[in-house]
């Protein structure tokens, strides 16, 4: 039990990783993207 436990959480924590990752990443690219929008609307 101990071995499939491991393997579970193990599987576990690469998804939650994975996840978070790829959330930061979308966050960060429509953060730079609505930015540069708003640049060029203020100074375009």
């Amino acid at each position: 039990m101990v071995e499939g436990t491991t393997v579970v959480t193990t599987c576990w924590t690469v998804v939650v990783g994975a996840v978070v990752v790829v959330t930061c990443a979308t966050v960060v690219v429509v953060w730079v993207c609505f930015g540069v929008q708003v640049m060029h609307t203020d100074f375009g």
